[in-house]
């Protein structure tokens, strides 16, 4: 399973916990975007922080490049950043737990 499915899995995971699976299809679409949009901002930030000089200025430079491959900046990542899974499940399992306090214990939709 590649990383980015692994991300969209936990998203999923995260709907479904919050009780947002029963929201209207386009609405449950667009708030699976914008989970997915706030997971990579917070992976990239939690990233970016461990990287200096001339790592910022390659991942700036491959970010730039159109359609790269998520494999290639995990490839990246894992070079150049020290304990990168264990990080990103410290990252996700963070945010999993802001996002589910954020919900009352019953949500009626």
């Amino acid at each position: 399973m590649s990383q980015k499915e692994v991300i969209q899995q936990f998203v999923d995971e995260l709907i479904k916990q919050a009780s947002l699976d029963d929201l209207p299809g386009e609405l449950l679409d667009e708030q699976k975007k914008n989970l997915l949009a706030e997971v990579e901002r917070r992976l990239g930030l939690a990233v970016a922080r461990h990287l200096e000089g001339e790592d910022l200025d390659e991942l700036s430079r491959l970010l730039e490049t159109e359609d790269i491959e998520t494999e290639t900046l995990l490839e990246f990542f894992r070079s150049k950043v020290a304990n990168f899974d264990e990080l990103v499940k410290e990252t996700l399992t963070k945010f999993a737990t802001e996002f589910l306090q954020s919900f009352p214990a019953e949500i009626k939709v």
